[in-house]
Order: structure tokens, then C-alpha cells, then sequence
């Protein structure tokens, strides 16, 4: 297993839903926990690594999307080759709550830190196997595929449409106004 296993047309598939660790930290910095529910994703992750692993040499690669996120951890995995990957943002699975935090705090997802998912590279044979077998469990229920590794595109990274959730929400607007002020403050005392 490693990058070098790596194919054209191998498919990224994750074990949930992506940024719920980064946005619950955010969310708890920056006072915002009554106005949001949401949660962190911390959980073991050997139940879906041995899930995964069991289909042996189809894996090609996979690594727990912490700093960085799912973006970054997809940028390592193809760095210093001649592939790329395309990602489809609509199937990420994206709780609303983290979406919307995500959404007032100007945060992109992808970059928020993940606990308790894996992200991996598979043979296109087996993926839809691998899903349906990590569904099973309680910790992959979320599971998606998401994208696939390609050689069309020049950019390391790419995604294929803009998936910002749509969504209301009501928040307390003169709580969220007094936090980001306090997060403005924070960036000018530390010189941001």
C-alpha cells in the first residue's frame, strides 16, 4: 500500500461525514456551541480500517484525514505524481450543522479536521463493495464514494461542482455579531 499503487481511474471513497472534529473545536473556541449542535467525530477507527483491509492489494492507499482534512489528505496522497483527483462535493456526506458553522465562520469543510473517518484510494472494482460493507457498521454508516483518481486535470485537486448545502437556520445573530468580534480581536492580538 502507498502512493505508488496509486491508478487512473481508482476511486476516493470516506468512512462519514467530513469536518465535524474541526467545527465542534471552532465552535467551542468561539463560544458557539448553544447556536449549533454540532460534534465531534472522535471515535477508534479500527473497526473500518480491518473493513477496508480486508480486500487487500485493491487498496491502494489510506490515511486518517486529520490536520488538513479530507483537501489536504487528497493533495498527499497524489503529490509528486502524475495523477490528480476529482472529487464530486455533492456525495462528501456533510452534516447540516457543521455545513452551516462551516458557512458563518468562512471555514471550507474540506480543510476542517476530521476524527474517527479514513479516506482511501481503491481499485474501482471493489468500491462499491467496500462501501456497502462499511455501511454496515455503526462508525461507517455515512460512507460515500467520492471521487476518483484521473490524469485529466493539472491541479492536484479538483472539485467538480460547488456542494454548499442549502439550508435555514435560526441563530441568535447578536451572539454570532459579539463572537466574531471576539474572533477579530483574537486575529489582530496575534497579529493575523
Amino acid at each position: 500500500m502507498g502512493k505508488d499503487k496509486i491508478s487512473e481511474g481508482d476511486v476516493v471513497l470516506i468512512t462519514g461525514c467530513i469536518g465535524d472534529h474541526g467545527a465542534a473545536i471552532m465552535a467551542s473556541r468561539n463560544n458557539l456551541v448553544d447556536e449549533f449542535n454540532v460534534k465531534s467525530d472522535c471515535a477508534p477507527i479500527y473497526e473500518l480500517a480491518e473493513c477496508i483491509l480486508q480486500y487487500g492489494d485493491k487498496v491502494k492507499i489510506m490515511r486518517d484525514p486529520t490536520r488538513g482534512g479530507v483537501a489536504t489528505t487528497l493533495n498527499e496522497f497524489v503529490e509528486n505524481t502524475e495523477f490528480s483527483i476529482e472529487i464530486q462535493e455533492e456525495k462528501i456526506p456533510l452534516n447540516i450543522e457543521t455545513n452551516n458553522l462551516c458557512e458563518i465562520l468562512g471555514i471550507d469543510p474540506l480543510y476542517s479536521a476530521n476524527e474517527g473517518k479514513i479516506l482511501a484510494i481503491v481499485d474501482s472494482s471493489v468500491a462499491e463493495n467496500i462501501v456497502n460493507e462499511l455501511r454496515k457498521l455503526e462508525l461507517g454508516r455515512d460512507s460515500a464514494i467520492i471521487g476518483r483518481v484521473t490524469k485529466t486535470f493539472h491541479l492536484k485537486f479538483f472539485t467538480y461542482k460547488s456542494w454548499r448545502k442549502k439550508s435555514s437556520f435560526k441563530i441568535d445573530r447578536s451572539s454570532i455579531a459579539k463572537n466574531m468580534l471576539m474572533i477579530h480581536r483574537r486575529c489582530v492580538y496575534a497579529g493575523i
